[in-house]
């Protein structure tokens, strides 16, 4: 039963590793994004802020509007 829980602690660890690598290459992707979008005269901060607004509630950022 042991050996059971540890090879079961064994693949969550791994899981989660492989979703930290792949979340590493997302986060490098959306960098390069953002430069290439700044080589062609757009703002990123700009455009990091419409994109936390748009992932807001419609309540919240009303209020944050106010």
């Amino acid at each position: 039963m042991q050996h059971f829980e540890g090879e079961k602690l064994r693949l969550y660890i791994q899981k989660i590793e492989n979703l930290m690598s792949e979340k590493m290459e997302i986060q490098e992707n959306i960098s390069d994004i953002l430069k290439q979008a700044k080589n062609d005269g757009f703002d990123p901060k700009i455009m990091k802020k419409v994109i936390r607004l748009k992932q807001m509630k419609t309540e919240d950022r009303e209020n944050e509007d106010m």
